[in-house]
This record gives structure tokens, C-alpha cells and sequence, in this order.
């Protein structure tokens, strides 16, 4: 059989696994695998371009993956340019000591690409041969595959996600909607069994109903308000707004429907800017959120502290605190994802309070931190870039 065939027959094997329905990680290992035996070398690394940075996601030599590509690097340029290159060995040392002391005798890095636009880079290495353009050619066709191939990985594991999340959905909307229609339809019954005899009807009953209805609005509305983020059809009004101004509203708010609690608000800010650009309605439902958490976590007799700072003139800052159950730390990373409840899974809502309040701070450039200590309680602080009203105003006028 001729070396043309052995290459393609070869390159059609890879293909055959590369079909193969497996993880991301079990993908990047099959990759690797191919790419050694394709072009005879020694070591292979997969390299994907995650925001401004390359991450190696895989190696199959531990002293590669504790190299840290540089943006100019060679890595970077084939990134860039799309074309691949092969080094020699001393190239490689010289661009990073950590090679100095390796028997590395050639590199041979092509890109990875997906319809026409760089993904990263597969890199080959090799302590016995120097690498020719006929590997070159063969490594490319294998990049190509390998592609497809993390894509079909990548797609197949967002739809394991998207499936789970939809089962923990409708298990958790079958069990929080269930209670209040239950309730609701337990009091409508005896209501109706009142009337039936001529009795009076138990005013308790009403409040019970309108509590439960309540319960339902806020839910059905939390729904919502994830669809409406997830599709990216949720609107933004941004304006200068009064941080300070939303944060009285939203306790307001808050006190309307918790009479009996508690709530400390500690004005930090005093006379100093506090604008910021913001949807005012929209922070006033993080506001609460965070308000509402708080009574949730903890005892009604504990007092929530509400307090509004600046710490410089660039950003202003609102934390709320309460003495409650406090959170788990294996719990604090995942915090923020939709209908995440930690252990405490006895306590109403869907989880989904924190998960909304994320996305809309986010898209106001500012950010969101959780602290907490078990039997202390927890604070979380939402942190907004300051807006400098009339110097901007001065600015356009001038």
C-alpha cells in the first residue's frame, strides 16, 4: 500500500472515532491520540482561545501544559494568521526556558478552525524527526476532523445541560406551583361548603388565598423573567438614576409585603454622588431580591442591614446582610445558576433570585459578590461604576 493511501486510511480511522458520542475531555484525549499517530510524533496539545487568553486543554506531556502562551507568540501567529507552522527545537527553547534541558527536536502547530474562523491551535511535538510539509498537510486534514469534532462534543454537552436544566425546571415548577393551588383550592372548597349552609366566612380564609395568589404572581413572574433573558428579549431602560433612590424604593417595597421585619438601612453616602446608569425598576427587583433572600435565611426577629457606600469616586456599592443560616462554602461557586437552592431545599421559590439579579447587574457593567459563614449569616454586595453626571454634562455642553 502506498504512503498516499496509509495517510488517507489513516486520516479515515480517526474520522470513524472522532463520530463516536463521547465527553468534551474523552474528545480532547481521542484528538491528542490522532494527532500523535498521525504524524509520528511524540506529544500533542490542544490549544482554544478562551476570551483574551489560550488555554491548553489538554496535553499528553505534563511539562507542555505548564506553558503559558504568550499573545505574540508563535501559538498566537498561527492563531491569527491561520496558517501553520513548523519550529526546530532550539526555536522553542529560546522562546521559553522551560524547554531548556528537553531532547524537543521539532514543533509543528496548525490552527483549529470552525466555518472559517479560528478556534485555537493543535500542536505537535516530536524528540526524533523533523516534521516535512506532508505532515504539515496531514495534521491539517486532522485539525479539520478534530474540529467538528469538539463542536459535536461541545453541542452534545450544552444539550445534556439544556436537558437537565429543563427536568429540574419542570420538577421544580410541578412541586412550587402544586402548593399554592392546592392551598388555595382548600380554602375555595370550604369557602363553597360555608356558603352551601348559609355560615359566615372565615376572613382568615381571604388572607390565606390573597398570601397564596401572591405566592403564584411571584413565581409565574420569575418564570418569566428567566425566558425573557435567556431569548435576550428583556428590555433596558438606562437613565441616571439615584442609587441611594433605589435602594429606599425597593424597602419600601419590601416592608409592604414583611411588616414584621426588620430592616436597618445605614447611609454611607451622605451628600456624595451616587448616580449611576441604570434601569431604575430593574435594580429595584435586584434590591428586593436580595431583600427577600435575606428573609428567607434568616429569623424574623434578626434586623436586615441595608448599606449604601462609596468607597472612591468611582464605584458606589449596596450590600445587604442578615444573621441567618449562612451558606455552605462548596455551595458559594454555584450560587448564582438558575435553580440552584443549596441543601436548604424546604425553603420556597425556585432558586432563581439570585441567578436573575446576576444577569441584570451584569448587564449594567457592575458586579455581584456573596460572602458567608455558616450560623452567621451572609452578605452579598452589588458593586455599580459611579456616574458623573455633571461633569459629563458639562463635557457636552462645553
Amino acid at each position: 500500500m502506498s504512503k498516499r493511501l496509509n495517510n488517507i486510511y489513516g486520516l479515515y480511522e480517526s474520522a470513524v472515532k472522532f463520530l463516536q458520542p463521547v465527553t468534551i475531555a474523552d474528545t480532547y484525549a481521542i484528538i491528542a491520540k490522532e494527532a500523535v499517530r498521525i504524524s509520528g510524533a511524540n506529544y500533542a496539545s490542544i490549544l482554544l482561545r478562551e476570551k483574551s487568553r489560550f488555554i491548553i486543554v489538554y496535553t499528553t506531556n505534563p511539562l507542555l501544559g505548564k506553558i503559558k502562551p504568550r499573545k505574540e507568540g508563535y501559538i498566537y501567529k498561527v492563531y491569527k494568521t491561520g496558517k501553520p507552522k513548523i519550529l526546530k527545537g532550539e526555536d522553542l527553547r529560546r522562546a521559553h526556558s522551560e524547554f531548556t534541558g528537553t531532547k524537543i527536536k521539532s514543533d509543528l502547530v496548525v490552527p483549529l478552525e470552525n466555518r472559517g474562523k479560528s478556534m485555537g491551535a493543535l500542536a505537535v511535538t516530536s524528540e526524533t524527526k523533523e516534521f516535512t510539509r506532508e505532515d504539515m498537510a496531514n495534521l491539517q486534514l486532522l485539525a479539520s476532523l478534530s474540529m467538528l469534532s469538539i463542536r459535536k462534543a461541545q453541542l452534545y454537552a450544552d444539550l445534556e445541560k439544556e436537558i437537565e436544566t429543563r427536568d429540574l425546571f419542570i420538577s421544580l415548577a410541578s412541586h412550587e406551583l402544586k402548593t399554592p393551588i392546592t392551598t388555595v383550592s382548600t380554602f375555595v372548597q370550604l369557602m363553597q361548603r360555608r356558603l352551601a349552609k348559609g355560615e359566615k366566612l372565615n376572613t382568615d380564609w381571604v388572607e390565606h388565598i390573597l398570601d397564596e395568589m401572591a405566592r403564584l404572581t411571584k413565581l409565574i413572574d420569575e418564570l418569566l423573567e428567566l425566558d425573557r433573558i435567556k431569548s435576550g428579549r428583556l428590555e433596558y431602560e438606562f437613565e441616571p438614576s439615584s442609587l441611594k433612590e433605589i435602594v429606599k424604593h425597593a424597602i419600601m417595597s419590601f416592608k409592604a409585603n414583611h411588616q414584621q421585619r426588620k430592616v436597618v438601612f445605614k447611609d454611607g453616602v451622605g451628600v456624595t454622588n451616587d448616580t449611576v446608569i441604570a434601569d431604575f425598576n430593574k435594580m429595584i427587583e435586584v434590591v428586593i431580591n436580595l431583600l427577600d433572600n435575606a428573609a428567607k435565611y434568616s429569623a424574623e426577629e434578626n434586623s436586615i442591614i441595608v448599606k449604601i457606600e462609596s468607597p472612591d469616586k468611582k464605584y458606589t456599592t449596596v450590600s445587604v446582610e442578615d444573621k441567618g443560616k449562612g451558606i455552605p462554602k462548596k455551595d458559594l461557586p454555584k450560587i448564582f445558576n438558575s435553580f440552584y437552592k443549596g441543601e436548604n431545599h424546604t425553603i420556597e421559590g425556585m432558586g432563581l433570585g439570585l441567578y436573575l439579579s446576576k444577569q441584570i447587574i451584569d448587564r449594567h457593567n457592575g458586579k455581584i459578590k456573596i460572602s458567608s459563614e455558616l450560623d452567621r449569616g451572609t452578605m452579598v454586595k452589588l458593586t455599580l461604576p459611579t456616574f458623573y453626571y455633571e461633569r459629563t454634562r458639562k463635557n457636552t455642553h462645553s
